[in-house]
Order: structure tokens, then sequence, then C-alpha cells
């Protein structure tokens, strides 16, 4: 199964950003660690006790 992102607008609704991304755009691999991201990988930031993964947002974009 192959998805767009356009799929996840359609689940989760309009994305908070400054730029809308291209929505056509395929999904790669989905992260749950922001150390495993690669170059069109899709994170995902989960909160646990001791952690925030949105505390890594900005370090995951910079990958790409």
């Amino acid at each position: 199964m192959r998805l767009i992102l356009g799929d996840l607008n359609k689940l989760w609704g309009e994305p908070i950003c400054d730029t809308l991304p291209d929505l056509k755009v395929f999904i790669g691999t989905v992260c749950t660690d922001s150390r495993e991201v690669e170059k069109g990988s899709f994170f995902i930031p989960l909160i646990g006790q001791e952690f925030n993964g949105h505390d890594f947002l900005q370090e995951t974009l910079e990958k790409g």
C-alpha cells in the first residue's frame, strides 16, 4: 500500500505549517524515532512519560 500526503490530509485535516506541502507526494518510511529519520520519511511524534516527540520536529525537518 502506498500513501500520499493527501490521504493523511483527508484523515487529519489541514496541516499546521507555514507553507502547505505538496499533497501528491508519496509517504516514505514511517518513523517514530527522530534518529532514524531519513529524507522522505514520515515522522510521527509520540509523547511518553519522559519524552515528547514534538521536541524533535525541527531536527526531522532539517533531515528532509
